[in-house]
């Protein structure tokens, strides 16, 4: 088990009640409830105070956590790469079972509502799934746990049940001292690769490895991910025919994942040779394709101008997992359809579509696409991402057509 200092998130002889977390270790901490990569909206103090006359549960593991970002535990690659990864690296090193640590879990990110994120009850599936690499036991609510009761009913309520107190021999508060995120610029492959292996074993209940010898004896797979929000692939049909057409392409499927349950996901990517579709969540589910293995992301119209890093955290991921990765720029405005556009963002698109050279030329940006306020390309986000595209079928099928052909890859 690794040493720590409990300013590293870790703190011993813990209580909780009334939405007050203390510990009778000196001082006290304001902990992040994250990734130190990718920091939540919430904070939890863990002050210093005198322990409770008794306990209502003694627990000897306790994890209080919370998925980064405004859209909480509804976002699968921040609750995976900014939460999940970074924790069980923390626990790995803790050396903490899974079958004594308790995981009490902040879903709300931004707060919750359409745009925001929402409650532990709600979450996805992929949720209460995935986290069982970390714990088996059933996740509980955090929010729940830290909310303040008031009035005479909630004091005469705590006052004959001090026994409602939960007690814990440890605690550990966010993933500060994580390195293993996948917005770590250098997160280790061989641990990236770890994760990957050890969450579908979870998940499908046997090895990736096991996946990988029997879809060696298939024909060359191609999966393509649509979906059925903004970033849909508007010539799906045409795609899927193309890739069809390709010579030595065997089964070529054409799926949503956010319709599917996690199981399924990973299985149908782990039975497959190449991933097609624009850049999205989905595409984080290539890592569990078999090492050589072809993705074909698609970056919407605008992205080398406005988000020029945009997908960086992904590639990372991909040439950790020993992956082959071929870009298909969106070039042309009119193969794209904006979703819910802001004049604002009609008004850059249409600069960058009367833009000479514009590719080529992306440290200068046209007068209507330079940022007006300090939120920097951040501010660009819903302009770029919330386009349904056109694939350009040339790209596509030129990508498989060399995912086709032997060839050395990066081992990251």
């Amino acid at each position: 088990m690794r040493s720590r200092a409990d300013g590293c998130g870790l703190h011993r002889n813990v209580y909780a009640r009334q939405g007050r977390v203390w510990t009778t270790g000196t001082g006290w901490n304001a902990s992040l409830l994250g990734s130190p990569f990718f920091a939540p909206f919430q904070r939890l103090q863990v002050q210093h105070g005198t322990p409770p006359s008794t306990c209502g549960e003694q627990l000897q593991h306790v994890v209080m956590v919370a998925v980064p970002a405004k859209t909480g535990c509804k976002q699968l690659g921040h609750s995976f790469y900014n939460l999940l990864m970074p924790l069980q690296e923390e626990l790995t090193k803790l050396g903490w079972p899974r079958s004594t640590t308790i995981v009490y879990l902040d879903c709300t990110g931004g707060g919750i509502g359409r745009w925001g994120g929402t409650t532990l009850s709600r979450s996805p599936e992929f949720i209460h799934t995935a986290f069982r690499l970390v714990t088996t036991q059933p996740l509980r609510s955090l929010p729940a746990l830290l909310s303040q009761r008031h009035g005479p009913a909630s004091w005469l309520r705590n006052t004959l049940f001090r026994e409602r107190t939960l007690c814990a021999d440890q605690l550990l508060v966010g993933t500060p001292c994580a390195t293993v995120d996948h917005f770590n610029p250098r997160v280790g492959a061989e641990s990236v690769r770890l994760f990957h292996s050890q969450l579908a074993s979870i998940v499908l209940g046997r090895s990736l490895q096991s996946m990988w010898t029997d879809s060696a004896t298939t024909r060359f797979n191609v999966l393509i991910l649509d979906r059925n929000d903004s970033r849909r692939i508007l010539n799906s049909a045409a795609l899927l025919h193309a890739m069809r057409r390709v010579p030595g392409v065997g089964r070529v499927r054409s799926v949503m994942f956010e319709k599917m349950p996690l199981r399924q996901q990973v299985e149908m990517a782990a039975t497959s040779h190449a991933m097609v579709g624009i850049e999205g969540t989905g595409l984080f589910h290539a890592c569990y394709m078999q090492p050589r293995s072809t993705v074909v992301v698609v970056m919407p119209f605008g992205t080398p101008v406005l988000l020029r890093n945009k997908g960086t955290n992904f590639v990372r991921l991909w040439r950790a997992s020993r992956l082959r990765v071929k870009r298909i720029d969106v070039l042309r405005a009119r193969d794209t359809v904006q979703h819910d556009p802001t004049p604002r963002c009609l008004a850059c698109m249409r600069a960058l579509t009367n833009a000479s050279g514009w590719l080529t030329t992306a440290s200068s940006r046209p007068e209507a696409c330079k940022n007006t306020n300090n939120r920097g390309d951040v501010a660009w986000y819903g302009c770029v991402l919330n386009q349904a595209s056109r694939v350009p079928l040339t790209g596509a099928v030129r990508a498989i057509e060399d995912a086709l052909k032997p060839a050395p890859v990066h081992d990251g």
